[in-house]
C-alpha cells in the first residue's frame, strides 16, 4: 500500500495535481471576490436569488480547477516537462538554455546531479519534485479525514432515521398533511418525534424525513410547531439535503481553499433565509416565525454541536441572529440586536420591535393572492376581452390567527378547542376527529362589540370561518364583508386599527364586458368559500381553469403567484355577436335553440351561441339565491348550452350514412321507394308513403335531396357493419370530440356494440339498422358534431376536431405566446371516399338549397349546399300533459366553391328545418361573409339575455332593417 501510495506521489498525475493545486489558488481567490461584489450588488435581491449567484460561485470553484486539470493533462503529450529551476541546481536565467539543449546529451563533464539524462530527468522527477509529492499527500490525506467525517454525519443521520419513535397525531397530524400537499412534497415524506435530536431538522432525498425534537410537544403551541414544520418542509421542497451533499463533496475536495468555505457558508446563510421566506408565505406572520426560532434555538443549549451533519437544521444558532434582524425589518436591519441562548432580552427585544414597526414586519408575509395576483383574460381571436378580472370588490377582512393572539394575550385564558369530525370522502390519513381551536367562539367574544361600536358589524357564515381558519390560519385573511360602497370602504379603513386583525382591501373580481356573448361557453367562475380564490365553475373557465388562476411561482421568493395565462380562442367576437342577434331579431325570436359556425380548413369555431341565455356577471362575487332559484326553476334551462347537448338528428344524419356508404363502394347503390319497407315482420314507411305516393327509382343523390326514407334504410343495411362503425366514428358521432367544455356531449351511435351494452334485452335487428340509419331511434347527436360532419364534405374530405383554443399567453405576456396546434382526426379519403362520390353528395345537398325544402337559405351572392332534419319529440308541459317539440335543424356549409364556413342551427318547437333554421342559417352566413369581405362592419356590443319560450315557430323571416 505504500508503495503504491509513493509511487503515485511521484507520477505525472500527482505532478498534474499539485499544479491544480497551486493554481486554485489564485482562481478560487478571484472567484470570491467576484461573488462578494455581486453579492453586495444584490443585497436587496430575494434570498432565492442570492442563493442561486452563489451556488453559480461554487460551482466556478470546482468547474475552474476541473478545466485546468484537463488542460494539464491534454498537454502533456505536446510539452517537454521542465521541473522547477532549483530542482536541477540550475539558476532561473540559465533555465531557457536547457529546453535548446534538450534534445542533446549532456557532456561528461557536467554536474553530477545531470547524471541521468535529460529525458529521464523529465519522465522521473522524484529528486526534483518533493514539494509537489507533499503537496498532493496532504491533499489526499484531508480528503481522506473529511471523507470519513461526512461518513460518519451521514451515518448517524441513517440511526436517526430508523431509531424516530412515534408518528405526529391528532391536530398536528392533520396540519403536518395539509402542510405537506400545500407544498407538494412527495407521499413519502415522513415526520417524526425524536428524543435523540434537540432541535427540527430535515434530511434525505427519495425517502425525505423531518425529525421533531420530542420536547417540542410539550413545550411549544400547534402554532409554532406548524411554522417550524413550514421551514423543513420548504427544505425537502427545494431539494436542499441533496445540494448540501453536493456542497459537501466540493468543500472535502477544495478544503484547503479560504474561498470554498466562505463561499459555502453565503449557499448555506442564504438557504435558511430562503426557506425562512418560504414558511412565512405559508404561514403567513413573519413576526411569531422569528419568535418561534429563537424558543427553538434557546431550547437546546448544545444544539449546534447536536445537530447531525448534513441534515437541514431551522433553528440552528449559526446565523440565527441575522434571520431574525432580516424577519423583524426587512428593510433596515438593526445592529444593536443581540441574541444570546436561554436570553429572555431576546424575546422582550422581538415583541418591543413587533410593537414599534408592526407594518415592517408584513412584506415578507403570505398576501391574499386574489388581491395581487389577476387570473387571465379569456380573448377571442382578436384580443377582444371577453372576460376580464377589471372589476372592483372593497372587502373587510381578519387576520383570524392575531384574533387567536389575542385571546391568548390575557393571562390565565385558554384557547377554546372543539371537536371537528371530518368527512367521509376526506382522503388525508388523519384521524376522523381532531381537536381544533374554536374560533367562531373566539371571534365572536373579541370583535363584534368593536365592530358594533363603529356600525360595522354583519352576519357571516360561522362555518366558512371554520373551513378558512382550519386550511390557512394565518397565511390567508378571511373575508368578513364583500362589496363595500366607497364610503363603507373609506370608514372601514379609517378604524381598521381599533378592531382586532381587522383590515381592509380591494380585490379584483371578474368581468364579463359584453354580458350574455358567448356566456354559455366563457361560463362563470366562483368562490367555493368565504375567501377562496376564484375557481372556474362552468364554461372555459372551469376547463381551463389551471390555465387561467394564478400560477405558482419558480422563484419561492417572490411573495405572491404570477398572472395567470391569457386565452385566445378561436371565436371571432364580431361572428358571436351575428350568430347572437341573429338568434334574437328574427321574428319570432328562437325561446330554444342554437347556432354553431365553423372554420372547415381547421375545425376552428368561429361562433357558438345558445339561447336561452343567461349573464355570467349575475354570478360574480357570488349570486343572490332569488337570482339562482330563478335559473334553477326556468323550465326552459337558460344554464345549458345547446351547442354541445346531443340531439335525435333527424335527416341531417342522412350526410353521416352517405359518406359511410360510399367509403364503402356503394356510391352506386339504387333502390325502388315503393312508398315504404319491411325489415322482419316490421314495416318502415315512407314520408311520401303516407301521402299515398312513393318515390320510384333511387341513387344517392335523389335519395339526399327527397329525403327517401326507404332508400337510407336499405343503404344502411347494405353497408359493411364494421365499416359503417369506422366511419361514423372517425366523423366523432358518438365520440368525444375534445373540445375545450367541460360539458361535452357524446351523444350516441347505437351500432351493436352499444346495443349490446345499454339494452341487451331487446334484439338487435335490421329494422333497427334501418332506423338510427336515418337519424331516429336512439341515435343522438349534438349541434356542435353536426357542424363538424359538415367539414370534410366542405374540405374534401379532412376531418378536424373542433377546437376552442388558438393560443396560450403566459402570464399575459404576448411575447409568451403558445400556439395550440391544430388536430387532424383522419382522412375519408384514406377510408374510401372518391371523388365522383363526394361530387354526388355536394350536388344532392346543392339542390336541397335551390330547388328542394331549405330554399329559404338560397343566396344568390353565397351559394350553400346543406341538408335540413326535423326531429320528433314531445314534452310535458305545466299540467304534465305530453305536447308535440319537434327539433328542427338545418347544416350546411358555404360558398359551394371553394368553402369556407360550416354551420348547424337547431330551433326546438319548430315546424320543419327548411322554415324555421334553414333562413337563420343563410342570415348568419351571408353577415360573416360581409364582415370577412370588409362590406359590413361588426361593432361587438353587450348582449342582454334572452328569455326561453315554448312558443311553436312555423317558419322565421328577419326585417329589412337586420339583415
Amino acid at each position: 500500500m505504500i508503495a503504491l501510495l509513493d509511487r503515485f506521489t511521484h507520477s505525472e498525475t500527482a505532478h498534474d495535481v499539485s499544479l491544480v493545486l497551486v493554481h486554485s489558488l489564485w482562481q478560487g481567490t478571484v472567484v470570491a471576490v467576484a461573488l462578494a461584489i455581486l453579492l453586495r450588488q444584490m443585497r436587496r435581491s430575494s434570498a432565492q436569488a442570492r442563493y442561486l449567484a452563489s451556488c453559480v460561485g461554487m460551482l466556478a470553484l470546482v468547474v475552474w480547477p476541473a478545466v485546468t486539470f484537463w488542460q494539464v493533462t491534454g498537454e502533456r503529450g505536446n510539452v517537454v516537462r521542465a521541473p522547477w529551476p532549483h530542482a536541477l541546481n540550475v539558476s532561473a536565467h540559465e533555465q531557457p538554455l536547457l529546453h535548446l539543449r534538450a534534445p542533446q546529451a549532456p557532456p561528461s563533464t557536467s554536474t553530477p546531479s545531470f547524471s541521468p539524462s535529460w529525458k529521464n530527468a523529465a519522465i522521473q522527477p522524484r529528486a526534483a519534485s518533493d514539494w509537489q509529492s507533499w503537496a498532493t499527500l496532504l491533499w489526499l490525506t484531508g480528503m481522506a479525514l473529511l471523507s470519513v467525517w461526512h461518513l460518519m454525519g451521514w451515518l448517524s443521520l441513517q440511526r436517526l432515521r430508523y431509531q424516530a419513535a412515534s408518528a405526529l397525531t391528532g391536530e398536528l397530524a392533520s396540519i403536518s398533511a395539509r402542510l405537506a400537499r400545500h407544498m407538494k412534497l412527495p407521499s413519502s415524506t415522513r415526520v417524526r418525534w425524536s428524543s435523540r435530536v434537540t432541535g427540527a431538522i430535515s434530511f434525505g432525498w427519495l425517502r425525505p424525513m423531518v425529525l421533531l425534537p420530542a420536547a417540542m410537544a410539550t413545550g411549544f403551541s400547534t402554532r409554532e410547531i406548524e411554522m417550524i414544520l413550514a421551514h423543513e418542509f420548504a427544505h425537502l421542497r427545494r431539494h436542499d439535503y441533496l445540494v448540501n451533499l453536493l456542497q459537501s463533496a466540493v468543500e472535502t475536495l477544495l478544503f484547503y481553499h479560504p474561498a470554498v468555505w466562505w463561499t459555502s457558508r453565503q449557499m448555506r446563510r442564504e438557504r435558511e433565509h430562503a426557506c425562512d421566506d418560504i414558511a412565512i408565505r405559508v404561514t403567513g406572520d413573519a413576526r411569531s416565525y422569528a419568535h418561534a426560532l429563537v424558543r427553538l434555538a434557546e431550547s437546546a443549549t448544545a444544539f449546534s454541536e447536536g445537530t447531525p451533519r448534513l441534515a437541514m437544521a431551522a433553528g440552528a444558532q449559526s446565523g440565527l441572529r441575522g434571520r431574525i434582524e432580516r424577519l423583524i425589518c426587512p428593510a433596515t436591519p438593526s445592529t444593536a440586536f443581540v441574541l444570546r441562548p436561554a436570553s429572555s432580552v431576546v424575546i422582550l427585544t422581538l415583541v418591543l420591535l413587533g410593537v414599534g414597526i408592526p407594518d415592517a414586519s408584513r412584506p415578507l408575509q403570505a398576501q391574499d393572492t386574489t388581491a395581487t395576483a389577476l387570473r387571465g383574460t379569456i380573448r377571442d381571436r382578436n384580443g377582444v376581452p371577453l372576460a376580464i378580472s377589471d372589476r372592483e370588490d372593497r372587502q373587510i377582512i381578519f387576520d383570524l390567527e392575531k384574533v387567536v393572539d389575542a385571546w391568548r394575550a390575557k393571562p390565565g385564558r385558554e384557547v377554546p378547542l372543539r371537536i371537528y369530525r371530518k368527512s367521509p370522502t376526506a382522503t388525508d390519513d388523519g384521524p376522523d376527529e381532531v381537536e381544533e381551536p374554536d374560533i367562531v367562539y373566539m371571534f365572536e367574544q373579541l370583535a363584534p362589540p368593536a365592530l358594533e361600536q363603529h356600525q360595522l358589524a354583519r352576519s357571516f357564515n360561522a362555518g366558512a370561518m371554520r373551513r378558512h381558519y382550519r386550511q390557512y390560519r394565518g397565511s390567508r385573511p378571511f373575508a368578513y364583508e364583500k362589496e363595500l360602497s366607497e364610503d363603507e370602504f373609506k370608514h372601514a379603513a379609517s378604524v381598521k386599527d381599533k378592531v382586532i386583525g381587522m383590515d381592509v382591501r380591494t380585490v379584483m373580481l371578474r368581468h364579463y364586458p359584453y354580458k350574455a356573448l358567448a356566456g354559455h361557453m366563457l361560463g362563470y367562475t366562483r368562490h367555493s368559500g368565504s375567501d377562496e380564490p376564484e375557481e372556474g365553475a362552468s364554461g372555459l373557465e372551469s376547463s381551463l381553469h389551471s390555465l387561467l388562476e394564478p400560477q405558482p411561482l419558480e422563484d419561492e421568493s417572490k411573495p405572491s403567484p404570477a398572472r395567470g395565462a391569457d386565452v385566445y380562442l378561436t371565436l371571432d367576437a364580431r361572428h358571436q355577436y351575428i350568430a347572437e342577434r341573429a338568434l334574437r331579431d328574427c321574428v319570432p325570436a328562437i325561446g330554444r335553440g342554437t347556432a354553431v359556425l365553423l372554420d372547415v380548413q381547421s375545425g376552428d369555431v368561429l361562433a357558438m351561441a345558445s339561447v336561452p341565455s343567461f349573464d355570467p356577471n349575475d354570478f360574480i362575487p357570488f349570486i343572490r339565491k332569488e337570482k339562482l332559484e330563478n335559473y334553477n326553476n326556468n323550465t326552459t334551462n337558460p344554464l345549458l348550452n345547446r351547442a354541445i347537448r346531443s340531439f335525435v338528428p333527424g335527416a341531417t344524419f342522412l350526410v353521416a350514412t352517405s359518406l359511410a356508404g360510399i367509403c364503402d363502394g356503394k356510391e352506386g347503390f339504387q333502390h325502388t321507394c315503393t312508398g315504404g319497407s319491411t325489415f322482419g315482420n316490421r314495416y318502415m314507411q315512407c314520408w311520401i308513403g303516407q301521402k299515398g305516393s312513393t318515390h320510384g327509382a333511387m341513387d344517392l343523390r335523389k335519395g339526399i335531396q327527397e329525403s327517401c326514407n326507404p332508400y337510407f334504410y336499405n343503404l344502411g343495411n347494405a353497408i359493411n357493419p364494421d365499416k359503417y362503425d369506422a366511419i361514423v366514428s372517425l366523423l366523432g358521432i358518438g365520440q368525444d370530440v375534445g373540445i375545450e367544455l367541460p360539458e361535452n356531449d357524446r351523444g350516441i351511435f347505437p351500432n351493436r356494440a352499444w346495443w349490446a351494452k345499454y339494452r341487451p334485452r331487446e334484439p338487435y335487428t335490421a329494422a333497427t339498422v334501418a332506423n338510427w340509419s336515418i337519424g331516429q331511434g336512439a341515435m343522438q347527436v349534438s349541434p356542435l358534431q353536426l357542424a363538424s360532419l359538415m367539414v370534410p364534405v366542405a374540405n374534401g374530405g379532412l376531418v378536424w376536431r373542433p377546437r376552442l383554443v388558438d393560443r396560450i399567453a403566459s402570464g399575459g405576456e404576448v411575447a409568451r405566446e403558445e400556439k395550440r396546434p391544430r388536430q387532424l382526426v383522419g382522412n375519408l379519403r384514406d377510408e374510401g371516399l372518391t371523388d365522383t362520390g363526394l361530387q354526388t353528395l355536394r350536388t344532392a345537398m346543392r339542390a336541397t338549397v335551390t330547388d328542394g325544402v331549405a330554399q329559404a337559405a338560397n343566396l344568390p351572392d353565397l351559394p350553400m349546399a346543406g341538408r335540413t332534419g326535423t326531429a320528433q319529440n314531445w314534452r310535458h308541459d305545466e299540467k304534465g300533459n305530453s305536447v308535440k317539440d319537434n327539433h328542427t335543424m338545418f347544416i350546411a356549409y358555404a360558398p359551394v366553391e371553394r368553402p369556407r364556413w360550416a354551420i348547424c342551427v337547431l330551433v326546438q318547437g319548430g315546424k320543419g328545418g327548411g322554415t324555421t333554421a334553414a333562413p337563420i342559417a343563410a342570415h348568419i352566413l351571408r353577415q360573416v361573409a360581409e364582415v370577412e369581405t370588409g362590406k359590413r362592419k361588426v361593432e361587438v356590443q353587450p348582449v342582454e339575455p334572452i328569455e326561453g319560450s315554448f312558443e311553436p315557430i312555423d317558419h322565421v323571416e328577419y326585417p329589412s332593417a337586420s339583415n
